[in-house]
């Protein structure tokens, strides 16, 4: 499990999860895009609800590794990103974490 700090927002999601996100932010930072991503997030109360986080190049995401719950895979799910404006085409969790960081910048 991770812990997200982005413009005062903390957020506790899946490792894959937060990796992906990482990956796609720096992509869409790089083009200077701000995206509206759908995320799956541990609330306080031990549930998990799915968050519309705004991502864009003015900020920086902060991730950390937090131990919190075992089984991420389910109830954390990569989800899949929107399409990129130059990018031309959504990118599915599998490309997402296959990125190289050289194809970020």
């Amino acid at each position: 499990m991770k812990r997200i700090s982005y413009d005062g927002l903390t957020l506790v999601t899946g490792s894959d999860t937060a990796d992906a996100l990482v990956r796609y932010a720096a992509t869409a930072f790089s083009r200077g895009d701000a995206v509206n991503v759908d995320l799956p997030v541990l609330e306080a109360d031990g549930f998990v609800r799915e968050h519309t986080v705004v991502i864009g190049p003015a900020g920086g995401l902060d991730v950390v590794d937090v131990d919190v719950r075992a089984d991420e895979t389910r109830e954390f799910p990569v989800p899949v990103f929107p399409v990129l404006r130059r990018a031309g085409r959504a990118l599915p969790p599998e490309e997402i974490l296959d990125l190289e960081w050289s194809e970020s910048a």
